[in-house]
């Protein structure tokens, strides 16, 4: 019998991706057999995670606090003529220390576990393709992985490298369209990725169980399509990084989006660096929030070294006042992306309103990058401002509920330290991020709000 409307499914494993990672655990790496490349793996990570809000004005307590532990473990077989299978499985449990929590890391239960990973995988030459349920990591869908669980998604993916690659193809665990660093790639020659998907099952990062909704609706979708091409080059000093992406997000909208940036690496890898970037939407299908016109026209433009970057960065919206959100971007697979210049940790153009958004970023890797450091601080002025909930799509012009009021001021500032331990502690990495906002008029603030993790890799 089919799931109600708002039900999670649970689409099954594929049977073979079973007893093949099942097969990699109990026997563990073999001597390969004629035909076998390598032996089963395994690896993860265990986290700690604590985390604390004050002030927030969107929730019914305005401090919360958490702390969790929990972790992933991915195993994966060898591969027989090219095929090869995995699971992954993720957990998070609060320690329920606080009252009230915060929820975002081990949900309203207190406990989450999923089977986020059980694919089945062919990889040859300049192929790789992954059926079932998997990560994916492009700007508009992806694991976000500030929760023990990631995003997830259930349908088929590939990656396709027609130019050689300068590193090997993401393992198992790692998302396939992962985006290629700008500027980390030290070899010559260029670096182009085409990644093609079609997901129609999603699990959310505060859930334990595939759906067909997403972050607008419960009700059934017929999930999206993405496409992608990613190319990075460098010659002697100069570095340029593109990507473009085309999502259709079924009956909900038609997106484009795409990014550049150029860098002259001068003395000692020092240089300034120019980036751009562009998002163009439409209405896709049935329309199922309305039409939808929505563009962003990003700048950055600042220096950037090995061992630092500083950069001004600024973002603009127009407005279309008979679309959705009055020209909101309709994102149905992701919160904020963080792929937009003056996105912070809880601030962004695509979940606020249209309007403008300008600040600095910065940060500095010391100590052969064991220690890294970031501090950005960005201005938001959005055409309309409600304080609520940025998928509650429920009020007029798809805003939450009350008529927005026009013009709203906002500024948030982020902080952060990262720090991977060596020697004995190799693998272990202690982060710590700090958000401030604020807005004006806002029933509360400024809120705070800090994320403290401590993660060991195996």
């Amino acid at each position: 019998m089919a799931p109600a409307a708002g039900v999670a499914s649970r689409p099954a494993a594929a049977p073979l991706a079973v007893v093949l990672a099942l097969a990699a655990s109990v026997l563990g790496p073999a001597p390969a057999a004629a035909g076998l490349q390598g032996g089963g793996t395994a690896q993860g990570h265990v986290r700690v995670y604590d985390y604390g809000r004050w002030d927030d004005p969107l929730a019914p307590h305005p401090t919360s606090h958490d702390l969790a532990v929990g972790g992933d473990l991915v195993l994966h077989s060898g591969a027989l003529a090219g095929f090869s299978a995995a699971l992954g499985f993720y957990t998070a449990h609060s320690l329920q220390l606080f009252d009230p929590r915060y929820e975002a890391l081990a949900g309203p239960d207190r406990h989450l576990n999923a089977l986020a990973e059980a694919y089945l995988q062919y990889q040859r030459d300049h192929v790789l393709v992954r059926a079932g349920r998997q990560l994916i990591d492009t700007p508009f869908a992806g694991p976000d992985l500030y929760t023990m669980l990631p995003r997830a998604f259930f349908g088929v993916a590939a990656d396709v490298t027609p130019l050689p690659l300068h590193r090997a193809h993401p393992g198992a665990g790692d998302p396939v369209g992962g985006p290629a660093a700008p500027f980390t790639d030290d070899a010559d020659g260029p670096h182009l990725v085409l990644t093609l998907a079609y997901l129609w099952y999603y699990e959310s990062r505060f859930a334990d169980g595939f759906t067909r909704g997403n972050e607008y609706t419960t009700d059934p979708t017929d999930g999206f399509f993405v496409a992608g091409l990613r190319f990075r080059q460098r010659v002697g000093p100069h570095r340029l990084f593109a990507h473009a992406w085309y999502y259709d997000f079924v009956d909900f909208a038609h997106l484009g989006y795409g990014e550049a940036r150029y860098q002259l690496a001068g003395r000692a890898g020092l240089g300034p660096v120019v980036g751009f970037q562009l998002a163009h939407e439409t209405t896709a299908g049935r329309g199922r929030l309305g039409p939808v016109s929505a563009q962003v026209y990003g700048v950055l433009v600042g220096v950037s070294g090995p061992a630092f970057s500083l950069s001004f960065v600024a973002d603009v919206a127009p407005e279309h006042f008979a679309a959705f959100r009055h020209g909101g971007l309709v994102h149905p697979y992701n919160d904020l992306t963080g792929n937009l210049y003056t996105d912070t940790m809880n601030d962004g153009l695509e979940d606020i309103s249209p309007g403008q958004a300008y600040g600095v970023k910065g940060d500095a890797h010391l100590f052969a990058r064991r220690l890294t450091l970031t501090l950005g601080y960005v201005r938001y002025r959005a055409g309309y401002g409600f304080h609520g909930a940025a998928y509650d799509v429920s009020g007029p012009a798809g805003y939450p509920p009350g008529q927005p009021f026009r013009r709203e001021s906002q500024w948030a500032l982020d902080a952060g330290v990262a720090f991977t331990l060596p020697g004995a502690l190799r693998g272990l990495t202690l982060q710590d991020t700090v958000g401030i906002r604020d807005a004006a008029g806002a029933p509360r603030g400024p809120m705070v709000e800090n994320r403290l993790a401590l993660v060991y890799g195996f």
